[in-house]
C-alpha cells in the first residue's frame, strides 16, 4: 500500500503490518486487518478482535474490542459485547 502518515501497510503470508519511511518494520506483521494511521493511531485486528497501537508499534489497547472508532487524537469510541465507552 502507499505511505500514509509516514507508514506503509504491507502484507506477507496473510499477515499485515507497517513499514516506516526507511523500510523498517514499525508494526509487526502479525495482524489479520489494519486500518491506515489516523491521528497518530493504528487500529489493528487479530483473531481476538480490534486493538489500538501508536505509530511506533506500541499497544495502547489490547485486541479485545468488537469495534474501535478514532474520533480525534485524544478520543476513541470502543465497542465490546454490545456496550460502548469513550
Amino acid at each position: 500500500w502507499p505511505y500514509n502518515n509516514g507508514l506503509a501497510k504491507v502484507k506477507k503470508d496473510g499477515n499485515i503490518g507497517f513499514l516506516d519511511l526507511k523500510g523498517e518494520e514499525a508494526v509487526r506483521l502479525e495482524f489479520s486487518e489494519a486500518a491506515d494511521p489516523e491521528s497518530g493511531y493504528i487500529r489493528i485486528r487479530n483473531e481476538n478482535g480490534w486493538g489500538l497501537m501508536d505509530t511506533h508499534g506500541n499497544f495502547l489497547l489490547p485486541c479485545i474490542y468488537d469495534r474501535i472508532e478514532i474520533i480525534s487524537s485524544y478520543e476513541v469510541r470502543l465497542e465490546r459485547n454490545e456496550k460502548f465507552a469513550y
